[in-house]
């Protein structure tokens, strides 16, 4: 599905161990089959996470660099192995420069100042990003740290931010059921820690098991109540960003772009079922410029499928130059 001349194409893609290991020298067939066919989609920014054998200056991000025909940035580690990066095309995003971002960050974004083709005047902000997988208190510091950068949105910047935020969305709107934690099905109770949050149970509940306990016989336990943590989506969506694919369906109807991206291959088992961990977010300006959201199926290629928001060109500049109104802010709009 090339992209038209009048349409900007924004990609999220999280592959897997950034395809593998270089065997004897060469390039792994995963690797370059998933270039290839990001390649083919015609893209003009590309938000990359688990760059894991790319770093920068590295044969494999020069050769990434030659097969997208994009100009390639990639953050340092920090406590992570896997570090993010990001592909732009130099006529469409100009004077790029990346923007240095360590701590609170287990694996620090990729940030980069631009302008816009369209409207060079204007400064955008573009951010990939690949939260913490193993600890809710550290998306928290993360996406506080995320909201500095949405801050600058009120200065007249322009803000696309993505990636794998590794935890699930606000549930209002979407197709993809909450998991239910306390499934027998949920077999793996670490994954469970990462991505969940303790909170009190209901009255009801608390009443029954109490007039259980007044029974004779073995006095049960209550177990701890889990749900999962939506504190990084509801952060983001309360600062006035909005989720492309979630915009997109509320505004045409097509809800199938909110598919979930993750928790399909093997090794996820045990852990919920597929889930919607990949975003794609736009400030409340840039929102309206939205045309098209679709996922990508890496099937075969990653872990997760791929996120695609394609914008009208027009559409981009006049937000950028705030001549459309902010699309309203998510927790005030009608369910």
């Amino acid at each position: 599905m090339p992209s038209r001349s009048d349409t900007v194409r924004l990609i999220s893609c999280n592959l897997e161990r950034d395809g593998g290991p270089e065997d004897s020298g060469e390039l792994p067939t995963v690797w370059l089959e998933a270039m290839t066919k990001l390649a083919s989609l015609n893209p003009s920014a590309i938000l990359r996470q688990e760059m894991t054998h790319s770093p920068a200056g590295s044969r494999r991000l020069r050769a990434a660099e030659e097969i997208l025909k994009m100009e390639g940035f990639v953050s340092p580690n920090n406590m992570g192995r896997h570090p993010t990066g990001m592909f732009l095309r130099p006529d469409v995003f100009l004077g790029a420069k990346q923007v240095p971002k360590m701590a609170p960050w287990r694996t620090p974004p990729t940030i980069v100042s631009t302008r816009f083709a369209g409207a060079p005047e204007v400064e955008l902000l573009i951010g990939s990003v690949h939260h913490a997988f193993n600890d809710r208190r550290n998306r928290e510091l993360e996406v506080g740290d995320a909201t500095a950068y949405v801050d600058k949105v009120k200065g007249g910047k322009g803000l696309i931010w993505g990636g794998d935020f590794n935890e699930a969305p606000v549930p209002r709107g979407e197709i993809v059921k909450p998991i239910d934690w306390a499934s027998p099905e949920i077999t793996d109770r670490v994954h469970r820690v990462h991505r969940t949050v303790e909170v009190p149970h209901t009255l009801r509940t608390r009443v029954l098991h109490h007039l259980r306990r007044l029974r004779p016989g073995p006095r049960p336990r209550l177990a701890p109540r889990r749900v999962s943590c939506t504190y990084v989506d509801q952060t983001l969506l309360e600062c006035g960003m909005h989720d492309g694919a979630r915009y997109h369906a509320a505004m045409s109807g097509n809800r199938q772009c909110l598919g979930p991206t993750a928790g399909h291959a093997p090794g996820a088992k045990g852990q919920g079922g597929p889930q919607r961990i990949d975003r794609l977010f736009l400030d409340a300006w840039l929102t309206t410029a939205v045309i098209n959201v679709e996922w990508i199926d890496m099937s075969g290629l990653s872990d997760h499928h791929a996120v695609l928001v394609d914008l009208s060109v027009r559409g981009m500049a006049q937000a950028l130059r705030r001549k459309v109104n902010p699309h309203p802010n998510f927790f005030d709009l009608a369910c």
